[in-house]
Protein backbone atom coordinates (compact mmCIF):
# COMPACT_ATOMS: atom_id res chain seq x y z
CA UNK A 1 0.00 0.00 0.00
CA UNK A 2 1.04 3.34 -0.37
CA UNK A 3 1.49 6.12 2.39
CA UNK A 4 -1.16 7.85 1.44
CA UNK A 5 -3.19 4.94 2.50
CA UNK A 6 -4.22 3.28 6.16
CA UNK A 7 -4.88 -0.70 7.10
CA UNK A 8 -8.25 -0.31 5.41
CA UNK A 9 -7.08 1.12 2.18
CA UNK A 10 -8.95 4.59 3.06
CA UNK A 11 -7.33 7.50 1.10
CA UNK A 12 -5.51 10.08 3.62
CA UNK A 13 -5.71 12.62 1.21
CA UNK A 14 -9.08 13.78 1.22
CA UNK A 15 -9.03 13.40 5.03
CA UNK A 16 -6.01 15.87 4.82
CA UNK A 17 -8.26 18.22 2.40
CA UNK A 18 -11.41 17.66 4.46
CA UNK A 19 -9.52 18.54 7.66
CA UNK A 20 -8.49 21.95 6.13
CA UNK A 21 -11.84 23.07 5.77
CA UNK A 22 -12.19 23.03 10.04
CA UNK A 23 -8.60 25.12 9.76
CA UNK A 24 -9.58 28.43 9.21
CA UNK A 25 -5.71 30.20 9.90
CA UNK A 26 -3.95 26.84 7.39
CA UNK A 27 -1.93 28.27 4.67
CA UNK A 28 -1.32 26.41 1.39
CA UNK A 29 2.12 26.45 1.94
CA UNK A 30 3.81 22.75 1.41
CA UNK A 31 5.07 22.82 4.94
CA UNK A 32 1.47 23.36 6.16
CA UNK A 33 0.18 20.48 3.79
CA UNK A 34 2.99 18.51 5.08
CA UNK A 35 1.89 19.42 8.63
CA UNK A 36 -1.55 18.70 8.45
CA UNK A 37 -0.80 15.16 6.86
CA UNK A 38 1.41 14.26 9.65
CA UNK A 39 -1.53 15.34 12.42
CA UNK A 40 -3.70 13.19 10.00
CA UNK A 41 -1.64 10.33 10.30
CA UNK A 42 -1.11 9.90 13.51
CA UNK A 43 -4.83 10.39 14.14
CA UNK A 44 -5.46 7.76 11.97
CA UNK A 45 -2.73 5.85 14.23
CA UNK A 46 -4.30 6.41 17.30
CA UNK A 47 -8.06 5.43 16.22
CA UNK A 48 -6.64 2.47 14.16
CA UNK A 49 -4.70 1.21 17.17
CA UNK A 50 -7.63 2.70 19.44
CA UNK A 51 -4.97 4.34 21.90
CA UNK A 52 -6.66 6.88 24.06
CA UNK A 53 -6.15 10.17 23.12
CA UNK A 54 -4.49 10.79 25.85
CA UNK A 55 -1.19 9.97 24.26
CA UNK A 56 -1.66 12.53 21.89
CA UNK A 57 -0.51 15.14 24.37
CA UNK A 58 2.05 13.48 25.24
CA UNK A 59 3.38 12.02 21.81
CA UNK A 60 3.36 15.83 20.64
CA UNK A 61 5.90 16.74 23.20
CA UNK A 62 7.63 13.50 22.40
CA UNK A 63 8.03 14.36 18.47
CA UNK A 64 10.06 17.25 19.54
CA UNK A 65 12.59 15.67 21.42
CA UNK A 66 12.40 12.88 19.40
CA UNK A 67 13.69 14.50 16.31
CA UNK A 68 14.80 18.21 17.30
CA UNK A 69 16.01 18.88 14.06
CA UNK A 70 12.97 18.40 11.92
CA UNK A 71 10.41 21.24 11.18
CA UNK A 72 7.58 19.45 10.94
CA UNK A 73 8.42 18.18 14.37
CA UNK A 74 8.76 20.87 15.78
CA UNK A 75 5.99 22.42 15.10
CA UNK A 76 3.71 19.04 15.03
CA UNK A 77 0.81 20.00 17.83
CA UNK A 78 -2.00 17.47 17.36
CA UNK A 79 -3.01 17.60 21.42
CA UNK A 80 -6.04 15.44 23.06
CA UNK A 81 -8.57 17.50 21.47
CA UNK A 82 -7.75 18.59 18.45
CA UNK A 83 -6.99 14.63 17.60
CA UNK A 84 -10.22 13.99 18.34
CA UNK A 85 -11.61 16.32 16.34
CA UNK A 86 -9.75 15.02 13.32
CA UNK A 87 -10.55 11.73 13.73
CA UNK A 88 -15.00 12.45 14.15
CA UNK A 89 -14.62 15.25 11.60
CA UNK A 90 -12.19 13.97 8.76
CA UNK A 91 -11.52 10.17 9.56
CA UNK A 92 -14.74 8.99 10.46
CA UNK A 93 -16.82 10.27 7.12
CA UNK A 94 -14.55 8.20 5.50
CA UNK A 95 -14.34 5.25 7.80
CA UNK A 96 -17.58 5.02 8.30
CA UNK A 97 -18.62 4.84 4.23
CA UNK A 98 -15.73 1.66 3.89
CA UNK A 99 -17.52 -0.30 7.49
CA UNK A 100 -21.06 0.29 5.33
CA UNK A 101 -19.38 -0.57 2.36
CA UNK A 102 -18.32 -3.86 3.82
CA UNK A 103 -21.39 -4.46 5.55
CA UNK A 104 -23.15 -4.14 2.17
CA UNK A 105 -20.94 -6.61 0.42
CA UNK A 106 -21.04 -9.14 3.05
CA UNK A 107 -21.77 -12.60 1.95
CA UNK A 108 -23.91 -13.63 4.51
CA UNK A 109 -26.35 -10.86 4.33
CA UNK A 110 -27.68 -12.76 1.50
CA UNK A 111 -27.70 -16.37 3.54
CA UNK A 112 -30.26 -17.17 5.72
CA UNK A 113 -28.91 -20.05 7.32
CA UNK A 114 -26.46 -18.07 9.30
CA UNK A 115 -26.77 -17.85 12.41
CA UNK A 116 -25.81 -14.10 13.16
CA UNK A 117 -23.97 -12.83 16.32
CA UNK A 118 -23.30 -9.89 18.32
CA UNK A 119 -20.24 -9.02 19.07
CA UNK A 120 -20.29 -7.29 22.54
CA UNK A 121 -17.20 -5.04 23.95
CA UNK A 122 -16.70 -2.92 26.83
CA UNK A 123 -14.35 0.06 27.52
CA UNK A 124 -13.50 -0.94 31.49
CA UNK A 125 -11.15 1.04 34.11
CA UNK A 126 -9.26 -0.55 36.17
CA UNK A 127 -8.22 1.17 38.63
CA UNK A 128 -5.01 -0.92 39.51
CA UNK A 129 -2.87 -0.23 36.78
CA UNK A 130 -4.99 3.37 35.86
CA UNK A 131 -5.72 2.66 32.48
CA UNK A 132 -8.98 1.70 30.12
CA UNK A 133 -9.40 -0.82 28.03
CA UNK A 134 -11.96 -2.28 25.67
CA UNK A 135 -12.50 -5.95 26.49
CA UNK A 136 -14.63 -8.75 24.48
CA UNK A 137 -17.32 -9.53 27.09
CA UNK A 138 -19.99 -12.16 25.27
CA UNK A 139 -21.02 -13.04 21.25
CA UNK A 140 -24.82 -13.82 21.62
CA UNK A 141 -26.96 -14.63 18.56
CA UNK A 142 -28.93 -12.38 17.51
CA UNK A 143 -30.48 -13.11 13.89
CA UNK A 144 -32.63 -9.93 13.63
CA UNK A 145 -30.83 -6.97 13.94
CA UNK A 146 -33.60 -4.52 15.50
CA UNK A 147 -32.76 -1.99 18.02
CA UNK A 148 -35.37 -4.15 20.62
CA UNK A 149 -33.22 -7.58 19.66
CA UNK A 150 -29.94 -5.74 20.38
CA UNK A 151 -31.17 -4.02 23.11
CA UNK A 152 -32.46 -7.63 24.64
CA UNK A 153 -29.27 -9.53 23.35
CA UNK A 154 -27.35 -7.03 26.11
CA UNK A 155 -29.26 -6.54 28.72
CA UNK A 156 -29.60 -10.66 28.61
CA UNK A 157 -25.33 -10.82 28.49
CA UNK A 158 -25.65 -7.91 31.69
CA UNK A 159 -28.43 -9.72 33.39
CA UNK A 160 -26.85 -13.10 33.24
CA UNK A 161 -23.44 -11.83 34.21
CA UNK A 162 -24.91 -9.89 37.11
CA UNK A 163 -23.64 -6.51 35.99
Amino acid sequence: MGGNTNLCGTQVRPAVSHWRSFCVSSKTAELSINMLSAEVKFAQFVAEHNLSFAVADHFTKLTKQLFPDSVIAGRFSSGRMKTTMIVKKALAPHLDAYVVKLSQNSQTKATTRVRRSLVILVKVFDAKTDHAATRFLDIPICNIGTGENIFNAIDDCLRYLFI
